[in-house]
Order: C-alpha cells, then structure tokens, then sequence
C-alpha cells in the first residue's frame, strides 16, 4: 500500500482552505446570487456602502486576498454586516465583521483548522 505524508505548512493549509472554500462557492451560487442581488438594492438604495468599499477598509486591517463576502443580518449588532473570509498575508484565514452601512470594524477572528 502506498502512503503518503503531508506536512502541515502556512502555504499546504492556505490552499486547503481555497479549496474548500472554492467547493462551499461552488455548491452554495444560488445563494450567493440571492445575496447578491440582495446586496445590489440596497447598494442603489444607499442603505448599505458598495461591497468595494468594504473590502478596501478590511484590506487595511487584515492585508490578504478576499476568499468570500456574505451580507448578514446581525442581530447581536442590530445592523446589516458584511462577513468577509480573508486569506492574509500571513497565510492563515481571517474572518472580518464590517457593519455595512458604515464600514465600522465590528469584528476580527482567525479561522481555525
């Protein structure tokens, strides 16, 4: 039988995570074109700041590569927040809460494995 042993590294758990959060994409696009659109009309609207701008804000907390976005509704918060999935340039994955209608950093987590 042919084993094989892969060491843990930043890099090897970083593009585990991609890959993982690529296929939870992948499998949830309705839901994400919901969100979306939902996202959209209440950009227009100016309810909520354009996603744009929230990730450049996010980026100055956390540098890295936007993995995923998901609009929520927060009731802990009683506001409209954008849960945005970060690959820092450390290469470990950082969740940031922003309120959406002002960009105020609610929230900073790092994933675990």
């Amino acid at each position: 039988m042919l084993q094989f042993k892969l060491q843990q590294t930043p890099k090897r758990t970083a593009a585990v995570w991609m890959a993982a959060a690529m296929l939870v994409l992948s499998t949830q696009a309705t839901w994400a074109s919901e969100d979306a659109e939902r996202a959209r009309i209440l950009t227009e609207r100016g309810e909520i700041l354009p996603l744009e701008q929230l990730i450049a804000q996010a980026r100055e907390h956390k540098p890295g590569t936007l993995i995923e976005a998901e609009l929520d509704w927060e009731p802990d918060h009683g506001v409209a927040v954008y849960e945005l999935l970060m690959l820092g340039e450390d290469g470990e994955l950082w969740e940031l809460e922003l309120d959406a209608r002002t960009g105020r950093l609610l929230e900073v987590e790092r994933e675990h494995d």
